[in-house]
This record gives structure tokens, C-alpha cells and sequence, in this order.
């Protein structure tokens, strides 16, 4: 099921990016099956001092972000967050949305001043292609390319492909329900109408401004979260329930400041083919640890991230745009499909093997205990990360313990009792500290893991801003001693 909320994840994407980029209040309700739409980013930080400055008063003193002192905190951060990005984003939908071909291609200039003397930039490259075809029920396509600065090849996959024949049917009867015109313009409408709620609108001959506060922002951000919630558990049941958590989440109602005194604000041109918008962000992450009970030091500077992003868009192209595609090569193209084992290719002889343990194992359990100085983690959830549940089994009787998987490496079977200090592993005896119940939890030590798998501990924190706990491994530490410099 995960593959098929990617489906209607990426469509309900498509689809909001559709009703916003239309027109104005009236205008946006007439949905634009085939454009260009090219437009240019830029992000300023606004409060670069006063964020560093919170920081060293947080810190106790200077900010110092490497040993050596070559790194200067205020250059830094202040050039950091300033980007400089262009986009084209291209349409071109058949009126019974059964053929949905879309692109989205971007360059971004990031950099940062390291110090008075050294300032480093990038220029990265990002897009994603689709082409969804559902016409024909018997040869469905649905192909995604995509390309990232992480990658120097393009990635794609056919997400039919990737199902089997039930899996795909129910697939394809369900984008039929959701790709219509009477549920597009529905959701649509419904955007709209939030947008004519929360937005006030001044016009003049020549441009017509839309001005949306921190107040209307949260109130369509809420209402778009619901929409989007509403529709994914009735297309997929199984996300019923995280569709429930979203419907339970508002923005309005936790009283966070998000937008600046000045907001969002767009203007377009009197034939709305050009718009500009400019947003004020403004998070203050002192009023978000008082909203979630924290402890709140007295402070002098207020730790507070602002920024503007300014955005100019031209439309043109309407009715005509056709998206054009990479050519993809075995020599600059990879077929995902392999690596996630999606495919089985009859003409191959090829079977996908995940090789476990994964290479972190990870857990964000209620608490992290800590007894005589030592991190107490738990148990079953790191393993069952590491190497995923049905890949391990463990047993509970009379207090032992006991598993086994068939992805262990040099053993077999690890048995214990809680509130004990030893281990057997395949009948050998390990100290590694006493394990405890916790709330019905088995903790055992960090040094556990270090002593029976030989994984060493990355992470065990507590994140005050989302009142969190998280630790983590590394199932296969790196030797940097035999590394050939």
C-alpha cells in the first residue's frame, strides 16, 4: 500500500499546484489543463544576528562552530539561508484526466561565507517528469523520472510495474474516481473558496493584490490539510488512521506566529499572466517551546528565524506546452525498480536481496533512561528497525528472552533475562549490563548492541522543540583508520 499512496500522494500534489497557479479568486475556479509556468525564487535571512546572537547566549558565550575558529558564525548563518533559484513547471492534461504528462525542472545558487577571506557556492540542478496514461486499463503507464543533485544519473520507475495485477486494477479504478472533472473542480472550488475567505483583494487598472496575514495563512493551511486528509483515506483505507491525526492537527488553534507584519502578498498583472509574491516568514521558536511546556530561559535576544521569499511567475504557453522528456540510456539512467525490488524481470535472472541490518538502526522511544550513567535504549524497537520486524523473531517465556533471525551475522540464537547482566549468545556468556521494563518496555544498555553486534552509538538525545526522544546507530561503523587517504 505504500506504493499506492505515493500514487495519490503525488497526484493530490499535482493537483494543489493546479489550483493555485490558475488566477485570481474567480478566475482560479477555471482549471488549467495545459501551461508553462516559469518563475524565479530568492530568500533573504532577515534575522541573522539576533539568531546568533540567542545562540551564544544559549551557548554561554561565543558561538564557535569548528575547533579551529576558522568559521564565522554571523558571515555563516547570515549567507547561508540567502538562495537564488529558477523553476519551469509544465502541464499538459487531456480533458478526461486519464493522461496526465507534467515536468518540473529547477537551478538553485546556494553558498556561504565561511569567514572574511573564503566564500564558497553550488549551483545545483533538480526535476521530475511524469508521464500517468489510465486510458487503456490493460497497459497503464505511470513512469517517473526524477534527477537530483545527489545522483549524477536519472532515476525512474513504472509505478504500475511495480503492482500486481489486483493491486493494479484497484489503482486504476480509483484515479478514475479521483481524476474527473467533477472531483478536480470540486477540490478546486473548495481551494478557492479558502483563498476568498482568508484573503483581502485591492485592484487598480493595471494589478490586482491579494494580501493573506499570519491568521488567514493558518486558517488555509488547516483547511487544505483537511481537504487532503478527507480524500486520502477514502481513496486509500489503510491511511485512514494518520488521515485522522492530520484532521486532528490545527495551526489556528496552537496560536504560532508563522508570517511577519507584512504576510503574503501577490500581485498579477490585469490579464494574470504575471504575479509576483512576497512572504514574510517569521518563527519564533521562544514561543513555540512556552507552547509546548518547555522551560523558557530568560533571555536578552529572542531566538527567532525571519525571511522573505520573493517569487516573480510568468505564464504563457497556454494550450500548446508539450513536455518534453529526457532520453534515458542504460549509461545515464537507473531503473529503481531493481533497487527496491519492485520488478521481477523473467528474461533476468534477478531477485532482489535487501541486505540487512540496515546501515543506522533507530528508535524514537518515550523516554531514554539513564541509570548510573549509562543510556538505556530499547530493545526490540532498535532491532526490529535494523532489521525489520518480520525478519526477527523474539520470544518471551518466564522472563528469557530469546532471538533469532536469519540475517544475523557469526550467531544464531541471543537469549537473556531482564534484570540480568549477562547475555548468551549461541551458549556464551557476555556481560553487557542489566537489562529493565520499562512501561512494558525491555531497555537494555547502549553498550548492549556495542558488545553483541558491534554497533556503535550515533545518537541518544532529547529534542526540546518537538518534546521527542531519538537514538541511533551505526550497524557497520566506518574504520577511518583503514582509509587510503
Amino acid at each position: 500500500m505504500k506504493k499506492l499512496s505515493l500514487v495519490f500522494a503525488m497526484l493530490f500534489m499535482l493537483l494543489l499546484c493546479m489550483g493555485v497557479s490558475a488566477s485570481d479568486f474567480d478566475m482560479f475556479r477555471e482549471v488549467e489543463l495545459n501551461y508553462t509556468a516559469e518563475s524565479e525564487m530568492a530568500m533573504t535571512f532577515n534575522t541573522s544576528d539576533e539568531f546568533i546572537a540567542a545562540l551564544e547566549e544559549l551557548n554561554g558565550g561565543e558561538l564557535e562552530l569548528d575547533g579551529a575558529g576558522m568559521i564565522d558564525a554571523y558571515m555563516f548563518f547570515g549567507s547561508l539561508l540567502n538562495i537564488e533559484g529558477d523553476s519551469v513547471i509544465k502541464y499538459d492534461i487531456s480533458p478526461d484526466y486519464n493522461k496526465i504528462r507534467a515536468s518540473v525542472e529547477s537551478a538553485a545558487d546556494i553558498g556561504a561565507d565561511i569567514n572574511q577571506s573564503l566564500s564558497i557556492s553550488a549551483t545545483t540542478k533538480a526535476g521530475i517528469w511524469i508521464d500517468m496514461d489510465i486510458s487503456d486499463v490493460t497497459n497503464p503507464k505511470f513512469l517517473v523520472i526524477s534527477l537530483s543533485p545527489e545522483n549524477k544519473k536519472y532515476q525512474y520507475i513504472d509505478l504500475f510495474e511495480a503492482m500486481d495485477e489486483e493491486t493494479k486494477l484497484s489503482t486504476i479504478l480509483t484515479l478514475k474516481l479521483l481524476l474527473n472533472d467533477q472531483t478536480i473542480s470540486g477540490i478546486n472550488d473548495k481551494i478557492v473558496d479558502l483563498y476568498e475567505e482568508n484573503a483581502t483583494v485591492s485592484k487598480d487598472k493595471d494589478t490586482v493584490t491579494i494580501t493573506i496575514d499570519n491568521e488567514g495563512f493558518t486558517n488555509i493551511v488547516d483547511e487544505v490539510l483537511d481537504i487532503a486528509a478527507g480524500y486520502i483515506a477514502a481513496l486509500d483505507p489503510e491511511s485512514a488512521e494518520d488521515a485522522a491525526e492530520i484532521l486532528e492537527f490545527s495551526l489556528a488553534d496552537i496560536g504560532i506566529q508563522f508570517l511577519g507584519e507584512k504576510g503574503i502578498v501577490m500581485e498579477y498583472n490585469k490579464d494574470y499572466t504575471e504575479c509576483k509574491i512576497v512572504c514574510d516568514m517569521y518563527i519564533n521558536f521562544n514561543d513555540i517551546m512556552a507552547l509546548m511546556g518547555e522551560e523558557v530561559p530568560e533571555m536578552e535576544n529572542e531566538l527567532v528565524l525571519g525571511f522573505t521569499i520573493t517569487e516573480t511567475q510568468k505564464i504563457y504557453d497556454k494550450g500548446t506546452t508539450v513536455i518534453a522528456y529526457p532520453e534515458l540510456t542504460e549509461e545515464n539512467s537507473i531503473d529503481i525498480s531493481y533497487e527496491y525490488g519492485y520488478v521481477d524481470y523473467e528474461d533476468e535472472e534477478y531477485e532482489y536481496e535487501p541486505e540487512y541490518p540496515y546501515y543506522y538502526a533507530s528508535a524514537f522511544p518515550e523516554v531514554l533512561p539513564i541509570i548510573d550513567g549509562e543510556i538505556y535504549v530499547p530493545f526490540r524497537a532498535i532491532l526490529e528497525d535494523a532489521y525489520d520486524a518480520e525478519n526477527v523473531n523474539i520470544g518471551y517465556e518466564n522472563g528469557l528472552i530469546t532471538v533469532t533471525s536469519e540475517y544475523f551475522t557469526d550467531m544464531e540464537k541471543i537469549s537473556f533475562k531482564v534484570g540480568e547482566t549477562t547475555v548468551k549468545v549461541d551458549g556464551y556468556d557476555f556481560e553487557v549490563g542489566k537489562s529493565i521494563l520499562e512501561n512494558g518496555v525491555t531497555y537494555v544498555p547502549a553498550d548492549f548492541f556495542e558488545i553483541v553486534f558491534g554497533w556503535e552509538l550515533e545518537f541518544a538525545r532529547y529534542d526540546y522543540v518537538d518534546d521527542s526522544y531519538y537514538v541511533s546507530f551505526y550497524t557497520d561503523p566506518y574504520d577511518w583508520e583503514d582509509y587510503e587517504w
